[in-house]
C-alpha cells in the first residue's frame, strides 16, 4: 500500500499519481485518506504532516509524531492506497476551522474523482481534531450510494455538522466511528467556546441520539472497552488526566482502526455497535463536580 502525498490544492502532479496508483489496484482495494488536525501544514517547519504523522519513517520527532501509516499496517508495497492529505491548520483556531471546511471540499472532489475512475474501490478516512471537520465536508460531497467509511479521532467539530454530513445523499450510506473520551474533555469545552454565537455541542461529546452509520466509542469508558476487548482489541490504561492525542497515541487503539478501515475484509459497523451497545444511552453524558456535561 504505497503512501503518497496530495494537498489541499490538488496539485496536478500529486492527483495524476494518485489517479496512477488509483487505476493498478485491484477490486474492491481500500483508499485510505488520512487527514491531520490544528497546527500541522505541508512544508511547515517542525509541523508537515508528511514527515510525521503521514510517513512510514518520520524525519520530525517529538512525544506526539507517531507514524498512522505505520500502525496502519501500511508498507510501502501491498494491496490498496493510503494518501496523506495535507492543508492548512496553522494559525488561530478560527482561522484553521474556516481553512478545514475549504479543505473538505478539496477532499470531497479528490475522493469523488478516485470513485468516478474505480467506483469498486473502498474509500476511508482517518482524521484527528479539525480533520474531523474536513471529512464530513467531504463525505457531504461525494456520489449518492457512496459506502465510505470514516474514523474520527477527538472531532473538533460539531454535532450539527456531523448530523449535517450524515443527511446528504453519501452520508446515509456511511459507517463513522467516533472515538473521544474525558481526555480529550478541555478541548471539547475550547471547541464549543470558539464555535460561535449559535447553540454549539462538540461532536467529542458524542452524536447525541442514535443514527444508523455511527457508533460512538468513549475510550475512558469501562464498557466500552470490555466491549472492544470482547471483539479482541485491548486497549491499555491511559497515561494522561489530559490528552488531545490520546485518540491515536493510546496503545490499542489502531489494530481497531485498521480492522475497521483497510482490512480485506473489515469489521462490520453492526458488530461494532453490538459490542458496545447498552454501555451507556445515546446522547448520555458524564457530568463534573460542578454539575456541567463532560
Amino acid at each position: 500500500m504505497p503512501v503518497l502525498a496530495v494537498d489541499e490544492d490538488l496539485r496536478t502532479d500529486q492527483v495524476e499519481a494518485l489517479m496512477r496508483q488509483a487505476a493498478a489496484q485491484p477490486r474492491d482495494a481500500p483508499v485510505l485518506f488520512m487527514v491531520h488536525g490544528f497546527r500541522y501544514a505541508p512544508g511547515a517547519e517542525g509541523a508537515d504532516p508528511h514527515r510525521s504523522l503521514y510517513s512510514l519513517a518520520p524525519s520530525l520527532s517529538g512525544p506526539r509524531v507517531l507514524s498512522w501509516p505505520q500502525h496502519m499496517g501500511i508498507r510501502a508495497e501491498g494491496r490498496g492506497l493510503a494518501v496523506g492529505f495535507g492543508w492548512d491548520g496553522l494559525g488561530g483556531l478560527w482561522r484553521a476551522r474556516r481553512n478545514a471546511g475549504r479543505a473538505g471540499v478539496a477532499l470531497g472532489r479528490l475522493a469523488a474523482a478516485v470513485l468516478a475512475q474505480r467506483p469498486d474501490l473502498r474509500i476511508g478516512f482517518l482524521a484527528h481534531s479539525l480533520g474531523a471537520r474536513t471529512v464530513l465536508a467531504a463525505i457531504a460531497r461525494l456520489p449518492a450510494g457512496t459506502a465510505s467509511r470514516a474514523v474520527l479521532m477527538a472531532p473538533s467539530v460539531s454535532r450539527a455538522a456531523a448530523w449535517r454530513a450524515l443527511g446528504s445523499p453519501a452520508g446515509r450510506t456511511a459507517a463513522v466511528l467516533n472515538v473521544s473520551g474525558r481526555e480529550n474533555l478541555l478541548f471539547d469545552v475550547l471547541t464549543e467556546l470558539t464555535g460561535g454565537a449559535a447553540p454549539f455541542t462538540a461532536l467529542g461529546r458524542g452524536l447525541g441520539r442514535a443514527a444508523p452509520g455511527w457508533a460512538d466509542l468513549r475510550i475512558d469508558d469501562a464498557g466500552h472497552a470490555a466491549g472492544l476487548a470482547a471483539l479482541g482489541f485491548r486497549l491499555a490504561p491511559p497515561s494522561r488526566r489530559v490528552c488531545h492525542w490520546s485518540v491515536f497515541l493510546r496503545p490499542g487503539l489502531f489494530p481497531l482502526y485498521r480492522a475497521f478501515l483497510v482490512e480485506p475484509a473489515p469489521l462490520s459497523l453492526a458488530a461494532l455497535r453490538d459490542a458496545l451497545r447498552d454501555r451507556r444511552p445515546a446522547g448520555a453524558t458524564r457530568r463534573l463536580p460542578d454539575g456541567q456535561p463532560a
